[in-house]
């Protein structure tokens, strides 16, 4: 019973560790992440990209639902107000949030950091009161957009409602309203992670606001939160991720690394290859690494079940071996 509250106690303290890392889902015939202007996939000169937004939004989806309590609350959420019934969409202001923290706690800021993990996650810029006095917070954890690694292509399918059209009487009886959702066939979608905890830290202490826990949570709401977040258009699907820990005291970025995962797995263009298996090739990321071993702590390489790595091992990367650990994405909540 020690051991395991010495464990939780050890969670819950400081980050001091860099990280980077990436992660990878993949989408079939479904939007990944539309724009505001038409909902279209977000397409730019050749390649379907998505932002870092709708990844966030998963992890707090994820947070929200089936973690949240004890200093794991969520600020960036839509809170219902206290009139509206389940039917209703009345949402409280930013003011009132505000309001309701500084009631329970005269430090606002202490209580905006301590309380909200995705504060301390992914930071915050906030007017806090009628002085226009803002909160800034840079948050230690940063999400890239994300690129497409398959060249995916927008389509358009053609959908219709049940309801006609007036005719010309204004009877009813008219045509069929039609409607068209546009999609993306296939795409493998890779975002890069960073993770610098002095990004923020206590002005008194001089620690991180990251703890070492939040970015356990961030992990599981990664790769859940965005399986969880399921209808006809939002079909997507973790099957990577890989996270690179440095030593203490190495506050390192050695550059983007979501390019040099290669998908070796066909793009499908008949639907019985749909269910054909995720492959990829790691080997020039592994290459990236290479020379910055000494500085590496670990490299834990989560996968979907289904889903098949190589790596063409040779004197150079073959060190790296010792530093990998891989597991499924099971583990993250076991």
């Amino acid at each position: 019973m020690e051991e395991e509250n010495e464990e939780k106690v050890r969670e819950k303290e400081p980050a001091k560790k860099c990280q980077q890392g990436i992660f990878v889902t993949e989408t079939t015939l479904a939007n990944p992440n539309g724009s505001f202007n038409d909902n279209r996939p977000r397409f730019d000169i050749d390649k379907i990209y998505t932002t870092d937004k709708c990844i966030k939004y998963n992890v707090r989806d994820y947070i929200h639902r089936f973690i949240q309590g004890d200093g794991l609350d969520l600020f960036y959420i839509k809170r219902k107000s206290d009139e509206a019934d389940q039917f209703t969409n009345d949402f409280k202001s930013k003011e009132e949030v505000i309001k309701e923290i500084k009631k329970k706690q005269d430090d606002f800021r202490k209580a905006f950091v301590q309380n909200h993990i995705d504060v301390r996650l992914f930071g915050s810029t906030l007017a806090v009161d009628d002085k226009d006095t803002h909160t800034k917070i840079t948050g230690p954890v940063q999400l890239s957009y994300g690129i497409d690694l398959l060249g995916a292509q927008i389509k358009e399918a053609q959908i219709g409602t049940p309801f006609s059209t007036e005719d010309d009487d204004g009877d009813g009886g008219g045509q069929t309203t039609l409607g068209k959702d546009k999609l993306v066939d296939h795409a493998m979608i890779a975002y890069d992670i960073t993770v610098n905890p002095k990004n923020a830290v206590h002005s008194e202490t001089g620690d991180s606001i990251l703890k070492v826990e939040d970015l356990e949570y961030l992990k599981e709401g990664l790769v859940f939160g965005t399986n969880m977040r399921k209808t006809t258009s939002k079909n997507t699907n973790s099957k990577l991720l890989l996270m690179v820990t440095f030593d203490e005291g190495n506050h390192l970025n050695i550059g983007e690394l979501k390019r040099l995962v290669e998908v070796k797995s066909k793009k499908f263009n008949k639907s019985e290859d749909i269910s054909s298996t995720p492959k990829f090739d790691l080997t020039k990321l592994y290459q990236k690494l290479a020379p910055y071993i000494d500085k590496i702590e670990t490299i834990k390489l989560y996968t979907d079940s289904d889903v098949d790595t190589k790596t063409d091992w040779d004197e150079k990367i073959s060190p790296l071996k010792e530093k990998i650990e891989e597991e499924d994405f099971a583990e993250l909540i076991n």
